[in-house]
């Protein structure tokens, strides 16, 4: 296989595990009113393009940010991989990572109106957390061909296609696969995500120190 259509691969993997919108179902049940499910779509519909535009920014401004803060590749390899290796061991032990959401996030979300959790906490940071950011900006700094990039960018948008349907039919899911089910998706994402976390650490103190 192409080592470029490898590399999208593998980047498409690591963002589906990481968004893995299955598992801010509950949490995104729990700060919004299950009385009010009529509500779900237009609350789904911001946050998914929340998701989406920092997902595109960090897909093309990423690594002139980076640049701009005299940042490495490599360090920065290290730094996200760190970050979601950590998010990968919350995911394996069935909780909600740190790095996407904190106790403040929801006492934020309980005490504001549905319509401002769309963008944030939901948004971002809770889908679109430092952990995404950290590995659409590795990945995408790393394509080469022209054509990568929007082709990842387009993954994206499937993605957050997905986000909307889960977020919009959150009861639903919830009655269907229970926290059982939502728990063992996440234990798997999060065992996949925390070798992609290693070997992306592994690769940069191969470059930056052999």
């Amino acid at each position: 296989m192409d080592d470029e259509l490898q590399l999208i691969i593998k980047s498409s993997l690591a963002l589906t595990a990481l968004l893995n919108p299955l598992s801010v179902t509950p949490i995104f049940l729990s700060i919004t009113d299950s009385s009010k499910v009529k509500e779900f779509k237009p609350i789904a519909f911001k946050a998914t393009c929340t998701v989406g535009a920092v997902l595109a920014i960090s897909v093309f401004l990423g690594e002139y940010i980076l640049a701009f803060f005299g940042i490495s590749l490599n360090s920065f390899k290290m730094a996200g991989g760190i970050i979601i290796f950590l998010m990968a061991l919350s995911m394996v032990n069935a909780k909600p990572p740190r790095a996407k959401v904190t106790q403040m996030d929801l006492e934020e979300a309980e005490v504001n109106d549905d319509e401002d959790i769309s963008i944030v906490p939901l948004g971002f940071p809770m889908l679109a957390g430092p952990g995404t950011v950290s590995t659409v900006i590795i990945y995408s700094a790393s394509f080469s061909a022209i054509w990568s990039k929007p082709a990842f960018v387009l993954y994206c948008i499937f993605l957050c296609y997905l986000i909307y349907i889960s977020l919009s039919f959150s009861q639903k899911i919830m009655n269907k696969l229970g926290n059982t089910g939502i728990n063992v998706i996440t234990r798997v994402m999060g065992i996949l995500l925390a070798a992609m976390a290693i070997e992306m650490m592994v690769k940069a103190i191969k470059t930056m120190f052999l």
